[in-house]
Formats: C-alpha cells, sequence, structure tokens
C-alpha cells in the first residue's frame, strides 16, 4: 500500500518501501485564496528532515505559486542529496530561473521530452511515473504554460494526479485513463462544482477512490459539508501533515 500525507493544495507525500514521491509540495507562502505549509512543516521540509529524508522523487504540475516556490524546493534538494525533480522542460526553466544557485542542483534535474496526447513513462524497479499534459483550468486559449498529469504506480497502486485539469472530456481524450483500473485519484475541487466535471471523473477516469484537493481553506468547511452529502466516499484531507494508508484491491477487500 501507499501512505498518503498532505501537505497543502494539490501537495502531497507518497510512501511505499524505499520509495517517497513529492508532488506539488513546496509552498511557504499562501497564493490568493489558496494556503501554505504551516512554517514548521514547511521547516521539516526543505531541511529534508523526516519524513522528507528518504529517497525521493519529486514532481511539479506546473509553474504557479500554489504549486511550486523555487527558494523552497531549492534548499529541499541542497539538504536531500537522494532527491531528484523530473518534470517538464518548462518547470526546470522555471526553477533555474529562479534559484539562487542553479549549479548546486541543476545535475539532480530531469527533463522529460512530452508529446500532446502521448504519455511518457520513466521506471524504476517497483516505482512508475507517466507524465502526460492537460489543459490547465480557466486558461486562456492562448495559454503556454503546461499543466501535467501525472500516473504514479507505486506499492501496488495506481494514483492519478490530475494538477490544475479542465472538467472536460476533451482534456482526457487521448489517454483512456477510464480503461487503466485507477486505484486512486487526487482530483481538485472544481470538478465535483459542475455536472460535466463529474460525468469526466465517472466516464473518462473511473477511479475506484477519490481524494478532493486545492480547497481553499476559508470554503473547507463548507466544502466538506457539501461532499459529506453528496459524494460521502470521496476522501478530504483538512489538515496539513494529515496521513491516511490505501491498499490495493485485494488487501482493502481482506482488510
Amino acid at each position: 500500500g501507499v501512505d498518503v500525507t498532505f501537505l497543502a493544495n494539490e501537495g502531497f507525500l507518497l510512501q511505499s518501501g524505499k520509495y517517497s514521491i513529492l508532488i506539488d509540495a513546496f509552498v511557504r507562502e499562501p497564493v490568493g485564496v489558496f494556503g501554505a505549509l504551516p512554517e514548521e512543516a514547511h521547516k521539516r521540509l526543505v531541511n529534508g528532515l523526516a519524513p522528507f529524508d528518504a529517497l525521493t522523487v519529486v514532481l511539479v504540475s506546473h509553474v504557479h505559486g500554489d504549486h511550486l516556490q523555487v527558494r523552497s524546493l531549492e534548499k529541499f534538494l541542497g539538504h536531500n542529496n537522494q532527491a531528484q525533480l523530473l518534470s517538464s522542460e518548462q518547470v526546470l526553466r522555471f526553477v533555474h530561473a529562479g534559484a539562487k544557485d542553479f549549479e548546486a542542483i541543476g545535475k539532480r534535474m530531469t527533463p522529460i521530452p512530452l508529446v500532446k496526447g502521448a504519455m511518457k513513462t520513466l521506471k524504476e524497479e517497483g516505482m512508475s511515473v507517466s507524465f502526460f499534459e492537460l489543459g490547465h483550468f480557466n486558461a486562456p486559449a492562448d495559454d503556454k504554460e503546461l499543466n501535467l498529469g501525472h500516473l504514479i504506480r507505486i506499492g501496488g497502486l495506481k494514483i492519478l494526479h490530475l494538477g490544475d485539469a479542465a472538467p472536460t472530456p476533451e482534456a482526457f481524450a487521448a489517454y483512456d485513463l477510464q480503461g487503466l483500473e485507477i486505484d486512486l485519484a487526487i482530483v481538485p475541487y472544481w470538478f465535483f462544482g459542475s455536472p460535466q466535471g463529474v460525468k469526466v471523473l465517472h466516464e473518462r477516469i473511473r477511479p475506484r477512490q477519490v481524494i478532493m484537493a486545492h480547497i481553499p481553506p476559508a470554503n473547507m468547511e463548507k466544502l466538506s459539508g457539501m461532499m459529506q452529502e453528496q459524494f460521502p466516499d470521496v476522501v478530504i484531507f483538512k489538515e496539513a501533515l494529515e496521513k491516511r494508508t490505501f491498499l490495493p484491491l485485494v488487501e482493502a477487500r481482506a482488510k
């Protein structure tokens, strides 16, 4: 199984065996209505202290400040020499522009070549990550900033992270996610605010379990109440460093 720890917005730590994955994790300061890591949790993260001290793959869906703040990432990579960033060339350019000493960390960053409409998969023993482009929610038609989806296979689970994906069928049409038997999908809250978003979730993704993420802190109680009534099986993390364990289907049934 996989231990899933919530950080902020769409930031999560995934842990299974010797592997850890940090995704959209480095948010020190709130951005607009969206939150950030509490000070003590942020200190532990950037200093590479437990639980952030393991062999770690770092993923970033896109360059917006509620998903990535470069100085936090730079400090973390400086303190955890077992960590490596895998992301789009756009993200790496953004880190290069914002880092104080890119040379110190640049060798542990790998650009992932992407072709629109196709997945790019990197594999290691016991883990793989597939990268693919998804349109950003409410982005103008000429927007050049990529939003990546990630399909992570770890601990016997297939975990989907959508970043700030638009809840439209067109965004997902090329990837046949519904045929992949996804165990856990981390989905931004706006998917549940429209019939189309719910339809995309049920028809284009079809996950066994769902985490609703990216909830503005001021709306947490209201949205939690709504979800309890309308989507009671959806998981919501309310506090930073809150952790839950998710099991493969066979083990979950046995339990």
